[in-house]
C-alpha cells in the first residue's frame, strides 16, 4: 500500500514539494503497516486466536484479570 500511495500522490508532478509529500506518505504507510502488524501480534499472543467474535467473548475475562493481579 505505501508504493501506490507513493505513486499516486507523485504521479502528476515532479516538483519538490510533491516528492517530499509522496516519500512522507509512504513512510507513514510503512509505519502504520508496522502498528497494525503488532496489534495482529499482540492479539494473537495474548487471546491466542484470530478471530474477533472470540476475543470480544474473550475481553472481559482478561481485562477483569489483568486488572485485579496489576491492581
Amino acid at each position: 500500500m505505501g508504493l501506490f500511495s507513493y505513486l499516486l500522490v507523485n504521479f502528476y508532478s515532479q516538483r519538490v514539494y510533491t516528492v517530499k509529500a509522496a516519500i512522507k506518505t509512504f513512510v507513514f504507510a510503512r509505519i502504520s503497516d508496522l502498528f497494525m502488524f503488532g496489534a495482529f501480534i499482540l492479539t494473537l499472543l495474548f487471546f491466542h486466536t484470530t478471530d474477533l467474535t472470540a476475543v470480544f467473548i474473550q475481553m472481559p475475562f482478561k481485562v477483569s484479570y489483568y486488572v485485579l493481579v496489576l491492581g
